[in-house]
């Protein structure tokens, strides 16, 4: 099965910060590409299958272009008998790099054909999409599969003036029996006549679908009431293909707090922030993650309230660059989980059952804080109304200890709170435990 298209974009530089779209992008008429609606997927569990150094950045050359033996270009052979392969880069007279500041001339002195073999899973799909462009003008070269030394089927011609990059892409589904899979790169005719002058190639993939795992982590695994935390959002793409329109969802627990606009990020730029306050839902989208990429995203947070196992939802929304029709989606993972305790009042002292107390007097009294409404003597911070507790730490239910009625509880995130005395029956199936948040 084969299915390709074209899409014809105007070059544009690529700045250091993200990029969303400011690029005009013209589509001409796909050929019977992907007609399924928009729908979320889950996570592919094939075994990947990518292409290497599909953007001729390794190695980097010195010059604005090179001429290079085969086995100095990583993943990229020729069927050329001199076995050269041609790179250039920024600065070769009428032409930026598509994507990074290298790409690949398609023949460096004879007619030939540039591929890669790939291993490959028979019944699998992959897909497919390259970079091309004319060097004096209008080159053309066809992009061909099938297994090494075998016949070569034509997926699509590319023909491109030397003004802008074309993109070409379409689905494969791997053969019965072909284990390995050739993706070649055929120059058909150039501007000038000679077939070893043109083609541009840069920007190529041939893989299974990207797969996002998105993972969260605390720069300290316990902070007070009104303390600081950093939640590190860290995000990698371990599939085949390029992930683009990475969206993020960090749901925040009411425990802790976030000031809008100030994530920061470390390798790339997050864009198209928001942050909902009355969910506690914070989004934004960060840049296309080719192969093995990743993003670093750092989430300022403050403690609210006192709790323990404290951890944010984290997802993903996403699909393959250029095949917007299917999206993906990747549920986040916490490497810990954050404790919050009280934080320590100011001039404290314990509590004593022969000391006069007025409004406003705080003491601890079995490891919680409370303040005094009005005077008292004698009268138990734990037993009488006088007494008001302060940022109360309610501790892990354990099935050997034994509760007090009143004492709190917390359970799988859950606060229960004992109706008498209880030891051993579990919260949230024994009717003396009264759930409370």
């Amino acid at each position: 099965m084969r299915k390709k298209t074209k899409i014809n974009i105007a070059l544009a530089t690529a700045s250091a910060g993200l990029l969303l779209s400011s690029t005009g992008i013209g589509t001409s008429t796909p050929i019977n590409v992907l007609a399924q609606t928009n729908t979320v997927s889950s996570q592919a569990n094939s075994k990947v299958i990518a292409l290497e150094n599909g953007d001729f950045e390794n190695p980097r050359i010195g010059s604005n272009h090179s001429i290079l033996e085969q086995q100095s270009v990583p993943g990229w052979n020729t069927t050329a008998s001199d076995e050269k392969i041609e790179l250039q880069r920024n600065g070769f007279p009428g032409t930026t790099a598509f994507s990074g500041t290298q790409w690949a001339e398609l023949n460096a002195y004879t007619n030939s054909a540039l591929y890669q073999d790939v291993a490959t899973t028979p019944g699998i799909k992959v897909r497919w999409q390259a970079a091309h462009k004319g060097r004096i003008g209008t080159d053309t070269a066809v992009v061909e599969f099938g297994a090494p030394n075998g016949v070569m089927v034509q997926q699509s011609e590319m023909k491109d003036g030397n003004s802008s990059w074309g993109v070409y892409k379409g689905e494969y589904i791997i053969p019965e029996g072909q284990t390995t899979t050739r993706f070649q790169f055929r120059a058909v005719s150039t501007a000038n006549g000679n077939i070893s002058v043109g083609n541009y190639l840069d920007d190529i993939q041939f893989g299974t679908q990207s797969i996002l795992q998105v993972t969260g982590s605390f720069s300290t695994n316990s902070i007070e009431v009104n303390q600081d935390v950093d939640y590190n959002v860290h995000v990698t793409n371990e599939g085949g293909m390029a992930a683009a329109n990475n969206k993020i969802t960090v749901k925040l627990p009411t425990h802790l707090t976030y000031t809008p606009g100030t994530l920061s990020t470390e390798n790339v730029v997050a864009s198209t922030e928001k942050y909902d306050s009355s969910t506690q839902e914070l989004t934004f989208e960060v840049k296309t993650l080719i192969r093995d990429a990743t993003a670093d995203i750092k989430i300022p947070l403050k403690g609210a309230s006192v709790a323990s196992f404290v951890t944010p939802n984290t997802s993903a929304t996403y699909n393959d660059q250029n095949f917007d029709d299917d999206t993906y989606s990747a549920t986040g993972t916490n490497e810990d989980s954050l404790t919050i305790t009280p934080g320590t009042p100011a001039n404290w002292s314990d509590w004593s059952p022969t000391k006069i107390y007025v409004a406003g007097d705080i003491v601890k009294y079995n490891n919680k804080y409370y303040t005094a409404k009005w005077w008292t003597l004698g009268d138990n911070p734990n037993e009488s109304a006088v007494w008001q507790i302060m940022n109360e730490w309610i501790e892990e239910w354990h099935p050997l200890k034994g509760y007090n009625g009143g004492e709190k509880v917390l359970y799988e995130g859950k606060i229960y709170q004992a109706k008498w005395w209880i030891q051993g029956e579990q919260p949230g199936k024994s009717a003396i435990w009264l759930l409370v948040q």
